[in-house]
């Protein structure tokens, strides 16, 4: 029924901590260029193929989009967090 849409990671598992973290780090006072990939695992305390693998997810539910080599949270999760409805 819903083919397109993709099923979010179990609560408290990795990639949900992961996917959680991200999404958090690009719209809380996101930078004007992106957040560089390269720099998120270590930011956020989590290896490099989950980052890849959160980011990959939140793109395909669009959440994020990736340009090059920096990720951006989209209109959407940016609309969303202000209306105050993300919680740390």
């Amino acid at each position: 029924m819903h083919g397109h849409r993709t099923e979010p990671p179990a609560p408290g598992s990795p990639a949900h901590q992961a996917q959680r973290d991200v999404l958090l780090e690009l719209v809380v006072d996101p930078p004007a260029a992106g957040d560089p990939v390269r720099e998120l695992p270590a930011r956020l305390g989590h290896d490099a193929d989950l980052i890849a693998a959160a980011i990959a997810e939140l793109a395909a539910v669009g959440l994020v989009t990736r340009r090059a080599d920096a990720v951006f949270a989209t209109a959407a999760a940016l609309r969303f967090e202000a209306l105050g409805l993300v919680r740390a």
